[in-house]
């Protein structure tokens, strides 16, 4: 029960920093359950819908306004209603195949996976060392295109390593949202996409719900909620890229390590 405790606590801490909750997740579960990767990476998924519930909580005013749009069925949808319908239906079909890639390689590739987390972790963070244009709109303002590319960074991210939060914001900064509405927009759009991950995880008896799990997002959701409004102040000043690459480097290291002792 403990290593499980421990992994929500992970889990609801990372999710908010871009950092790759679900890389560091999968390293974890493996090392602390002596567990295969196949077994890890729907386990990491698992782990979002604790994490989702927190950015729900947090984010309830903005959640409602929209749910109360889509409920009234406008004829003019606001464009932060439109782009997250878009995002997450990029991030649906860009996200749900690639998972299923994974899924059935992780089973055969063993130690190399753990390479290929390490290499993404090493992309993830330098990501964040892209220099980003001035800032012209906000998160009212996002066209289509913004969407698109925010849905498609998204889906991405289901590869463990690299940040759903670092691609996405990132994506939005590139394209000149400001930082804040990026963050804003990057955790509310990450709410379906984590929920409908967990609830395919569930019902594809990926991982059994029982009474660790449930106690394990239990945590994710604690912790998550305590930490996410430090956590994204810290996140918009500090450039995480400086600490996901060495973080990737001791994975490759560890990997080369373990393939030296075979």
């Amino acid at each position: 029960m403990l290593e499980y405790i421990v992994l929500g606590a992970i889990q609801g801490i990372t999710e908010w920093l871009p950092v790759s909750s679900e890389g560091i997740i999968t390293v974890a579960y493996s090392e602390l359950l002596a567990a295969p990767v196949s077994d890890a990476i729907p386990y990491a998924l698992w782990l979002h819908a604790g994490t989702a519930m927190s950015a729900i909580v947090s984010f309830k005013s903005q959640i409602v306004k929209l749910m109360r749009e889509v409920v009234s069925i406008p004829k003019k949808p606001s464009n932060i209603l439109v782009f997250l319908l878009i995002s997450t239906v990029i991030s649906g079909l860009v996200g749900l195949p690639l998972f299923i890639m994974i899924d059935k390689l992780s089973e055969s590739v063993g130690l190399s996976a753990m390479v290929l987390v390490g290499i993404l972790m090493i992309a993830t963070g330098a990501i964040q060392f892209v220099k980003p244009t001035l800032p012209k709109q906000t998160s009212d303002q996002t066209p289509v295109l913004d969407a698109l590319l925010a849905g498609f960074a998204q889906g991405l991210s289901v590869l463990p390593g690299l940040s759903r939060s670092g691609l996405t914001i990132s994506v939005l900064v590139l394209r000149k949202v400001d930082k804040q509405s990026a963050i804003t927009l990057s955790f509310i759009m990450s709410i379906p996409a984590s929920l409908a991950a967990s609830t395919y995880i569930i019902l594809s008896d990926k991982v059994d719900v029982s009474t660790e799990h449930i106690v394990a997002g239990l945590v994710a959701f604690i912790f998550g909620l305590i930490t996410i409004q430090g956590l994204v102040k810290i996140a918009s000043r500090i450039n995480f890229g400086m600490f996901v690459i060495p973080i990737g480097i001791l994975m490759l290291a560890g990997a080369a390590w373990e393939w030296i002792g075979t």
